[in-house]
């Protein structure tokens, strides 16, 4: 008898290689962390676009704002109006008289943020809450 067909066991065999592949695939290219990178590459531009904000203020102005709260609201949130068309969520400024910082918690690296730092004019990825390098936190130049 000559049979041309596959057997089970060769089927499954050929299915679960299929498997095993799929598996390695998936785990090499990392779906989460993709969208973690491509959402940190968006906050890093989010921190810049307050940096900017924050210098236009500042050159029209002579200081630098006062308020956490830079942005185009009304009333005493209204510091920054017409420098910066809506805050990005999550961003925070903080105004240290001589120098400033803006600030977004990392999706990569747990409990770190990305920091832009005035002084430098660069923004840094793992600092700590107050934008600066301690024990846990190195404050590396970049995004990525």
């Amino acid at each position: 008898m000559n049979n041309k067909a596959f057997t089970l066991i060769e089927l499954l065999i050929v299915v679960s290689v299929i498997g095993i592949l799929a598996a390695v695939l998936i785990a090499v290219i990392n779906p989460e962390r993709q969208r973690n990178r491509a959402t940190e590459v968006a906050n890093g531009e989010a921190v810049r676009k307050v940096a900017t904000a924050v210098e236009a203020f500042t050159s029209a102005n002579g200081s630098y704002p006062a308020n956490k709260d830079c942005n185009t609201g009304a009333g005493n949130d209204a510091t920054c109006s017409g420098y910066l068309s809506s805050w990005p969520a999550g961003v925070t400024y903080v105004n240290a008289t001589s120098s400033y910082y803006v600030k977004v918690a990392s999706l990569l690296i747990p409990s770190s943020y990305l920091c832009y730092k005035s002084e430098t004019g660069k923004v840094y990825k793992n600092c700590n809450s107050s934008c600066t390098a301690s024990k846990d936190f190195t404050c590396d130049e970049g995004v990525l």
